[in-house]
């Protein structure tokens, strides 16, 4: 079994990288300033606790974006045929009940529901996925609401 893909955009790809530049570096730093006041006590103090459990946790999350790096599918425009279609790197502006709402179709590490940036995942995405322009989509549990298309634009 393979590893798992993560779809990025251009900018959630440099995003990504950024991050991991600023924790690395912020990690190098803490060890350099930290380390040497940690180990001067003889036992296990609740300094040292804390010093390892934030360094663990740095490191956890340095692994995870290296992961993602090595597994990261950048996310192509589809040919001018096809961008009447919702894929990944949409942005959809959809029309329901409670009015017209715009979503950005994304993979799930930039995933930002409050800025409107959906996975294709998530129960809406992954209705709308494939879909094109006037058509209605329902979006099933948990949201049980109907959609039409308005328009599927790309950068």
């Amino acid at each position: 079994m393979g590893e798992r893909v993560f779809y990025l955009t251009k900018e959630g790809l440099k995003k990504i990288r950024e991050e991991k530049y600023l924790l690395e570096k912020y990690k190098t730093e803490k060890v350099r300033m930290e380390l040497p006041s940690v180990l001067k006590h003889g036992e296990p103090e609740s300094d040292q606790i804390i010093f390892y459990e934030e360094l663990g946790l740095l490191e956890k999350r340095i692994v995870e974006i290296n992961n993602v790096l090595e597994n990261a599918v950048l996310i192509k425009t589809p040919s001018k045929n096809e961008r009447d279609h919702v894929y990944l790197g949409a942005k959809v502006v959809v029309e329901g009940e409670e009015g017209i709402s715009e979503f950005e179709l994304v993979g799930t590490v930039e995933n930002d529901p409050i800025v409107g940036k959906i996975s294709d995942e998530s129960p809406i995405g992954k209705a709308l996925l494939g879909r094109r322009v006037s058509e209605e989509v329902f979006i099933p549990e948990p949201i049980n609401k109907t959609f039409r298309i308005l328009k599927v634009m790309y950068r």
